[in-house]
């Protein structure tokens, strides 16, 4: 056990070590995710600028291939509205678009089901274990794998129609 009189210098040592480590952990890590934020926030600027300016540049394009007049200009004001729409749409459509790893298939559930249901409790009937329990499990596997397929053909399709045709 420490001296009462090195407990100050202790605390005042603790203390030390406890801002260091906040600095180090806390302040530093949160620069560096501001610098990188603040380089992501000028990206996405430069960004909507220059969508900004291709808009633009197309919508005076749009205007300068059809003929003069008040009418024609207001046309392609719509003209370009309609495309600039349609840009947009393509481009929510692309970054919501979900690829196969991020969804489960519903075949790789039901594989995984179908796996959890076919557990088959080993024999403990001799004092050894390994002996002829692998036998009866193999067995006991492919009797529940038979009476699966059975219950499967039961619950065909065909038979809902069938049943709807007498009816």
């Amino acid at each position: 056990m420490a001296n009462q009189a090195e407990l100050p210098e202790l605390v005042e040592q603790f203390v030390g070590m406890s801002k260091e480590y906040l600095l180090q952990e806390t302040v530093e890590p949160a620069k560096k995710l501001g610098r990188y934020a603040g380089y992501a926030v000028g990206a996405a600027a430069a960004f909507a600028l220059g969508a900004l300016f291709l808009a633009i540049a197309g919508a005076r394009l749009i205007i300068r291939v059809l003929p003069d007049g008040p009418y024609w200009e207001g046309l392609g004001y719509v003209l370009a509205a309609i495309a600039l729409g349609i840009v947009i749409a393509v481009i929510i459509s692309v970054t919501q678009r979900t690829t196969p790893d991020m969804k489960p298939s519903d075949e790789a559930a039901e594989a995984e089901a179908a796996a959890d249901s076919t557990v088959v409790p080993i024999s403990t009937s001799s004092g050894d274990a390994t002996s002829d329990g692998g036998e009866d499990a193999a067995a006991g596997q492919a009797d529940d794998t038979s009476t699966n397929s059975e219950s499967d053909s039961i619950t065909s399709p065909d038979d809902d129609s069938d049943s709807k045709e007498s009816a």
